[in-house]
């Protein structure tokens, strides 16, 4: 046994909970992809890519100290990157789009979509308000990466 009743690390890598789910999510991601269309195309080459940079920082970055913050900060890229690359993949998977059913359960289940009984209450400086909440809490997120990519354990 190792420090503190833990056992030692024998040469294998160890990974955290998010970064396996994250791993889970390119390769899914790209099994889809692949399965969706003919040949390789630009965005099955970009969620590879990624999947494969994010995945080889995380082996290389083993083990405490600096390694965990970098791992940290990778998974934090990588769950950025797939953000935004969702407006590529969607349309590179051809799903059929779901808004009329959608509209339509909305329509059955409260008579009209809530966004139309919402509209009765918006004002300029409610809207204004939820604004500058929303642009906080990005705001707020960020920091708290920072916050913990910097202080850490």
């Amino acid at each position: 046994m190792g420090e503190a009743g833990r056992s030692p690390n024998l040469g294998r890598p160890s990974f955290q909970l998010h970064e396996l789910g994250l791993f889970a999510l390119g390769t899914v991601t790209t099994t889809a992809l692949v399965l969706a269309s003919r040949g390789l195309n630009r965005v099955i080459l970009e969620v590879i890519g990624c999947t494969f940079l994010y995945s080889s920082i995380i082996l290389v970055y083993q083990g405490a100290g600096k390694g965990l913050r970098v791992r940290f900060l990778a998974s934090y890229g990588f769950v950025v990157w797939f953000y935004f690359a969702i407006a590529r993949v969607i349309p590179a998977l051809k799903t059929k789009l779901r808004d009329g059913e959608l509209l339509a359960l909305d329509e059955g289940i409260f008579g009209k979509t809530p966004s139309v009984y919402l509209e009765q209450a918006a004002t300029p400086w409610l809207t204004d308000l939820m604004s500058l909440c929303y642009m906080m809490y990005l705001l707020y997120l960020s920091l708290a990466v920072v916050h913990a990519a910097l202080v850490g354990d």
